[in-house]
């Protein structure tokens, strides 16, 4: 196991694939990661957040959904480009919190949240928590509940919310972070904190935020990349870990830099997504990258594994790489085998073993820990490009949703296919967003929750 390193270089893998690969036929058409971290300013556009709340005691086989308007923001970007930890659900105190930014009034700059203590009847909305200041503005929050642990009073808990601010430390306007807490009875001003970019910690957007459900520690992590909304990922990861203050009523937060080297960018993303989770017992859990590192003689310089690293003792230090091959001789078999030969047919002239073709994940995804401490990923999978490297052939039905995961904590993997997609990218105006995979749990572990987006 190694400790999370503070300011060391990471020494970049090289490599190229050794493998032949089967070329795809000129109809498919691969595509890339779209862009990411908008930069919006527009106050132009209002619109409401909706809640959906599954009814209770529906007859069986009968989903019914209530639509609940809850608060507002000036427009979508905050949601944006791939799911972050916006909604957190504590069945200790029957509270939901759902963190956004506001409206025109006062601000896109501004971050809110809208509670929930009676599991989703009855809302609070618009709980202003942030205020910018010069140059600190709030792009894509993060938020989640701090439960004390054994408490069952919602008046006790708090709201914490994470989100990157536009304070121009990094190139271009991105580089800080704004950071809070709320106690959820309204009997105290919500907290704020202020950190910016210094050294080799280039803040740009983080993509996964998690509390231990034992410990109550806070995690945030993201990929440390040089030049804000640039591709040169510098091979090291930021990761925020906040240590709860009851005094102060808010988290008291280190910075480290946690080493996971990919392949050189160059142009490139080598990494594009990065998530976190715990176990029900709080000491295991994974960090979860979609990137090449290298480890893969098939798909390395073409397509994006599962690079995970695990913890056994709660975050304090973590394990070598654990890579997961999903195509070539050394495939998981369920991912070799979910398009059918006549799919294949239509994908390729003539067609190959199926060990033979290149499978990548496309650019997001979530990761959550079973009881047993196995990691399970929900991620969309499709055919991958030797003449666009790092693309991804998921539309028209060569895309599936998938739960890769392991029965021994990261030995073995399988893959499960949840469903196949008829689509894989949507255009909505300005905004495109592909099948935004998500998983979460049920408190003990024991039952795995997942959605995606289709047609």
């Amino acid at each position: 196991m190694r400790k999370l390193l503070l300011g060391a270089v990471a020494a970049m893998i090289c490599g190229t694939g050794m493998s032949q690969h089967a070329p795809l036929k000129s109809h498919l058409i691969p595509v890339k990661a779209i862009e990411k971290n908008v930069n919006d300013n527009s106050l132009n556009n209002t619109g409401s957040v909706v809640n959906q709340r599954i009814v209770p005691n529906a007859p069986e086989g009968v989903t019914s959904v209530e639509i609940t308007t809850i608060g507002d923001a000036a427009n979508a970007y905050g949601l944006y480009n791939g799911g972050r930890t916006y909604l957190w659900v504590d069945q200790n105190i029957n509270s939901i919190s759902f963190v956004h930014r506001m409206g025109a009034n006062p601000g896109s700059g501004f971050l809110a949240y809208d509670l929930s203590t009676d599991g989703g009847v009855n809302w609070d909305v618009n709980r202003q928590v942030y205020a910018p200041g010069d140059n600190t503005n709030a792009r894509y929050p993060q938020g989640a509940i701090y439960n004390p642990a054994a408490n069952t009073d919602p008046n006790n808990a708090y709201f914490t919310y994470f989100a990157p601010t536009l304070d121009g430390s990094n190139a271009g306007t991105w580089g800080g972070y704004g950071a809070g807490a709320h106690k959820l009875d309204n009997s105290t001003a919500a907290t704020q904190q202020n950190f910016t970019t210094t050294g080799d910690f280039y803040k740009n957007v983080p993509t996964t935020m998690v509390i231990n459900p034992v410990t109550g520690e806070l995690w945030v992590v993201e990929t440390a990349l040089n030049g804000g909304l640039s591709t040169d990922y510098d091979g090291k990861l930021i990761v925020t870990r906040g240590i709860w203050n009851d005094a102060n009523g808010d988290y008291d937060y280190t910075e480290s830099l946690f080493e996971a080297p990919m392949l050189p960018s160059g142009e490139n993303a080598t990494l594009s997504d990065v998530a976190m989770a715990f176990a029900p017992d709080g000491q295991i859990g994974y960090i979860s990258c979609l990137g090449d590192n290298g480890s893969d003689d098939f798909s390395t310089g073409f397509g994006y594994i599962p690079v995970l690293y695990k913890t056994e003792d709660g975050g304090n230090t973590w394990s070598e790489p654990i890579n997961v091959p999903l195509s070539g001789p050394e495939g998981l078999t369920g991912i070799l085998n979910y398009l059918s030969d006549e799919q294949l047919a239509s994908a390729f002239d003539p067609v190959p073993a199926r060990d033979e073709i290149l499978y990548t994940l496309a650019f997001t995804h979530k990761i959550a820990v079973d009881y047993a401490g196995n990691p399970h990923i929900c991620v969309t999978v499709g055919l991958g490009s030797t003449d666009t490297p790092y693309s991804i052939v998921a539309s028209g039905g060569y895309g599936a949703t998938f739960d890769i995961h392991s029965s021994n904590q990261g030995v073995h993997w399988q893959a499960d296919m949840l469903a196949p997609n008829k689509t894989f990218r949507g255009e909505f105006g300005e905004i495109s967003e592909d099948n935004r995979s998500q998983i979460s749990t049920t408190p003990n572990g024991k039952k795995m929750l997942f959605t995606w987006l289709d047609t």
